[in-house]
């Protein structure tokens, strides 16, 4: 009867024994499932395309507003690689979400954000603040020897460009090693570092004057790099905002009050940049006037005509085609492309022989020497002899604040607003609008935003970078079931037997 009770025992404690030893096993996987990613994936490559550093994992801890990554998935299935690229940065911070937006299914989610078609795998990067779009294909690029040699330096190339350059130089490019980077973590943190700034420089568009309003088709070139100008009312605001990196004026038909005009003296007169787009019936407004004399120029009366034979169009003499100037940055990218100027009823700028102390002024514009201006009332008057017209000029004005720092002040000047339609834009291959926003970045630059975090090392992508992706919970689960456990059972039990063997 005892030796009964004893193997009973027996095989009670066995059975407790292997109940616990599963119930352990069973926790464990359980509790490695709730680890956070970074200690349940694990990279065998020397370049882990899907991690981050250091750098990023503390600004992105360090966020206190949240900020959503939309990622456009299609058919809602992520691209895997990435995803543990991104989950790594949701899991540094519980300000950060990720929201996998299936474009197959809400095909018009981006129209909110763009109007350009974005590919496969783009982010949205949204704050309560602003938003920034990340396309999938500048989280690549590509850098070939023979363009590098050709180049003399180092020479990002997109996709796009490599492309091209491909079809040209085939033979050249093809004996050569083209490296693919992968440059995600740079435009991820600088995004979110951009949304979550308190403020960012940007442009305003001043309104309440009867102001022409801006195409559409300019105002989404202006958005594609970063200038979208915010509307303001000085006839409102007690002063122009400090975020301001230009004051912009679009075809007004009033003239400025007396209080805008001393806001935008002051603003100018502390380094702040005006950019005007005008037309001839504008040549009266003296308040107007008053912020172009700052720089030394001054509006005329009339219209700007040109009979040369190369200087217009359709055989209307104020239909200009005018020369330019492609000494100064604003003009120089834009002319060397081949592009030309179509500026339709422009008036004429006049600038001081004797500039204001501290005034430097360009012309970028002008008709011909047999330019003359005549009256909006007669076209067959002349207003003045024949003589090159200035029909577009800047300035740079060196200012000084009230703790002797030196800050340059900036102006454009473009005197005819029916240049900026699209009709016009088209007869001029788009270079009037290419033009303006040189203008705007020529203006914009001292005050851009950019980010510190888009120096951030890229990861080269030329071999395969991810060996296994596979979460040590499922890897670790399966060991046990799969071998660990039969092992255990098969040693207790063989070592019951021998046990019971040797009595």
């Amino acid at each position: 009867m005892k030796q009964i009770l004893s193997q009973k025992r027996q095989a009670t404690l066995i059975f407790v024994v292997v109940a616990l030893l599963l119930l352990v096993l069973i926790l464990a996987a359980v509790l490695i499932y709730t680890l956070p990613s970074d200690f349940t994936r694990f990279d065998g490559t020397d370049n882990p395309v899907h991690e981050i550093s250091a750098t990023s994992h503390n600004f992105v801890a360090s966020l206190e507003e949240d900020v959503t990554v939309y990622w456009l998935c299609p058919d809602g299935i992520p691209n895997e690689t990435m995803s543990y690229f991104l989950i790594n940065y949701v899991d540094a911070s519980e300000h950060l979400s990720l929201v996998m937006v299936n474009t197959t299914t809400h095909p018009e989610f981006t129209k909110k954000y763009t109007s350009e078609p974005l590919n496969d795998y783009s982010m949205i990067v949204e704050s309560e603040k602003r938003y920034r779009v990340i396309r999938e294909s500048e989280l690549y690029y590509f850098v070939n020897e023979f363009v590098n040699s050709q180049m003399g330096g180092t020479y990002r190339l997109t996709e796009a460009q490599y492309s091209v350059l491909l079809e040209d130089f085939e033979e050249e490019m093809s004996k050569t090693e083209t490296t693919p980077y992968f440059c995600g973590e740079a435009y991820l943190t600088a995004a979110i570092d951009y949304v979550t700034r308190p403020y960012i420089p940007h442009p305003y568009v001043l309104t309440g004057h009867g102001d022409r309003t801006m195409s559409p088709t300019l105002l989404q070139m202006w958005g594609m790099y970063g200038l979208t100008p915010e509307e303001l009312s000085l006839k409102e605001a007690p002063s122009i905002p400090e975020d301001a990196s230009f004051i912009l004026l679009f075809a007004p038909t009033e003239d400025l009050s007396d209080k805008e005009a001393l806001l935008l003296k002051q603003y100018i007169q502390g380094g702040g940049s005006f950019l005007l787009v005008s037309d001839p019936d504008t040549s009266g407004f003296t308040n107007l006037a008053s912020i172009c004399a700052l720089f030394g120029m001054h509006p005329t009366d009339g219209i700007v005509v040109d009979p040369s034979k190369e200087a217009h169009i359709s055989n209307q003499i104020n239909l200009l085609v005018p020369m330019i100037y492609p000494q100064h940055a604003i003009t120089y990218t834009a002319y060397s492309s081949g592009l030309p100027a179509y500026i339709p009823n422009a008036m004429a700028i006049a600038i001081d022989q004797k500039l204001p102390d501290g005034v430097s002024a360009s012309v970028l514009f002008a008709s011909t020497t047999a330019g003359y201006r005549v009256s909006e009332d007669s076209a067959m008057t002349p207003l003045c002899p024949p003589s090159s017209q200035y029909i577009t000029a800047c300035a740079t004005m060196q200012t000084e604040t009230a703790d002797g720092t030196t800050n340059p002040a900036y102006f454009a000047w473009f005197a005819s607003s029916d240049a900026f339609t699209d009709t016009a834009a088209a007869l001029s291959q788009g270079g009037n609008y290419q033009y303006l926003l040189a203008a705007a970045a020529w203006m914009h630059a001292d005050e851009q935003f950019t980010s510190s975090y888009t120096n951030l090392s890229s990861v080269d992508i030329s071999e395969p970078v991810l060996e296994e992706l596979t979460s040590t919970s499922a890897m670790i689960l399966g060991l046990t079931t799969a071998i660990v456990l039969p092992i255990s059972l098969v040693v207790i039990g063989l070592a019951i037997w021998f046990k019971r063997r040797t009595r």
